[in-house]
């Protein structure tokens, strides 16, 4: 389910963006032709944070655009990626695909233990093509989100407090 949904949504991308041509979104520059439709938007936002860290001035908030509004996970897993010396639109879009993997997988492990597993075949493949799913093919936060609250969720159905608090806390 997972590897399908992705193939569908990151093909169906490259596919849109090959066919319209460039587009006037914004786009960081570590962001690859091909993926501009996944590396839109918010990503660019991301990628300033893990660079130039969050905006010290709050006065202006409400007023302005300001990157306050972020969470930080994603900018310090792209952080890695510029310390690295490597793409940090990359460690973005991969950490975020293989995080919603994992959310996938715990929604079939958590739906199986409660309804079987004919019900959590069913469950992870409405889960992974959903149209909300397309944002955890983005380097945004969402793939990461998901496979922290489930796996938080998982960890408490098994009695692991503290593990589910560490996934909620993240």
């Amino acid at each position: 389910a997972w590897g399908m949904s992705r193939v569908l949504v990151i093909g169906l991308a490259i596919l849109v963006k090959w066919w319209l041509g460039p587009t006037s979104l914004s786009n960081d520059r570590s962001v690859p032709g091909p993926l501009t439709l996944l590396g839109s938007w918010d990503t660019s936002w991301y990628i300033d944070i893990a660079r130039h860290g969050y905006d010290h001035y709050t006065g202006l908030v409400g007023l302005v655009f300001t990157n306050l509004a972020f969470f930080p996970l994603l900018p310090a897993v792209m952080w890695l990626g510029i310390r690295t010396s490597t793409n940090p639109f990359m460690w973005g879009f991969v950490v975020s695909n293989l995080a919603f993997f994992g959310a996938v997988l715990g929604l079939h492990r958590l739906t199986w233990d409660r309804r079987g597993l004919a019900f959590a075949n069913r469950a992870t493949w409405v889960f992974a093509l959903a149209p909300p799913a397309i944002y955890a093919s983005l380097a945004y936060t969402d793939g990461i989100l998901v496979a922290l609250a489930i796996g938080a969720a998982l960890a408490a159905t098994r009695g692991r407090w503290y593990l589910a608090a560490l996934a909620a806390a993240l």
